[in-house]
């Protein structure tokens, strides 16, 4: 399963504008970053 974050939390009670897309396993409720699991590099979905 496949999700957007649109607004990230910052360390000061705020949040900031941002696109993510998070990948959900049947395992877990919590979803990894596309972002973090590319190494940096560039992913198409």
């Amino acid at each position: 399963m496949l999700s957007l974050q649109m607004l990230l939390d910052t360390g000061k009670d705020e949040q900031k504008e941002n696109f993510d897309v998070l990948v959900h396993n049947g395992d877990s409720v919590e979803g990894k970053s596309v972002g973090l699991m590319s190494c940096g590099k560039l992913e198409w979905i």
